[in-house]
């Protein structure tokens, strides 16, 4: 029989990938801003009229996180490709 090297001496070694810091700042505030609007609009409607400020408030959060999402995708997001 012939012996093996342990998985962990065969393993190719890692790909150092440096992270673009405004792309993962902008990656965090557009999906956290779209959650968020998402959240407030459910909860403003179950509220009736009581809720108007947190539909409005949702209002201003939506275009927050869709632009944020949008300009993540021109500065990183298209340029992705996975690592073989």
């Amino acid at each position: 029989m012939t012996e093996q090297a342990p998985f962990f001496e065969t393993a190719p070694p890692a790909v150092k990938v440096k992270a673009n810091p405004y792309a993962t700042a902008l990656l965090a505030i557009g999906g956290g801003g779209l959650a968020l609007a998402l959240v407030f609009l459910v909860g403003g409607q179950s509220q009736g009229l009581d809720g108007l400020g947190m539909i409005a408030f949702a209002g201003v959060l939506f275009p927050v996180g869709a632009g944020g999402m949008l300009l993540w995708l021109l500065l990183e997001g298209l340029r992705w490709r996975p690592v073989r």
